[in-house]
């Protein structure tokens, strides 16, 4: 009795794992660039999930520490799978991260936070390529349009460029502060360089 249920197990399995590899709707990430076209959007279907079959995140998973203009940042980079977006799913980062500054005070610190992913940096896509990789920001002040498209660049194994690119052109409320309310580098030139830890 015992054999006949192990083979029926396993034939279920085998049946659910032959499924999933013929799932039409599984694609790989590194073709979700292909579905973008410039007059049209996203070319995708319903269901649709890009999935990271050839690990092209990896290399940004993990702990990166990096100075900038008396701070000291750190990013805690790890991959949602199968993460819900408009109509389809695929594999993004999620970048939590502190600002700390050089007096030991906390700016910023999400490192701890575990449900709130709209505090967190979620990613988007690959922008070139695959060693640069575009996510959405919005900071703790986002009501205040502390909000933009992150960065994050592989330089080599060991080493990651990390900057911001506010939104610009939305209209602020007048109880937000008045002038710059960025704590992250706001342009690639001003772009901290992270080590991976």
């Amino acid at each position: 009795m015992k054999n006949i249920v192990f083979i029926f197990l396993l034939a279920i399995n085998s049946i659910y794992s032959q499924n999933d590899f013929q799932d039409a709707s599984l694609k790989s990430l590194d073709d979700l660039l292909e579905y973008t076209t410039p007059n049209t959007g996203l070319n995708i279907s319903d269901g649709d999930y890009f999935k990271d079959t050839n690990n092209r995140l990896d290399p940004y998973l993990g702990q990166w520490q990096g100075s900038y203009d008396n701070k000291n940042l750190t990013l805690e980079i790890s991959k949602l799978v199968k993460s819900e977006s408009i109509g389809y799913y695929k594999d993004i980062l999620l970048i939590k991260y502190s600002l700390v500054d050089n007096q030991g005070e906390v700016l910023v610190n999400t490192l701890g936070m575990f449900d709130n992913y709209s505090k967190h940096v979620k990613g988007l896509s690959f922008a070139e390529e695959f060693n640069l990789y575009k996510a959405w920001y919005a900071g703790l002040e986002s009501s205040c349009n502390q909000k933009g498209w992150a960065y994050l660049e592989i330089v080599d194994n060991t080493t990651l460029k990390f900057w911001i690119k506010p939104f610009s052109g939305e209209i602020i409320p007048n109880d937000c502060p008045e002038g710059n309310i960025h704590i992250l580098p706001t342009s690639e030139a001003m772009a901290v360089i992270l080590t991976k830890q």
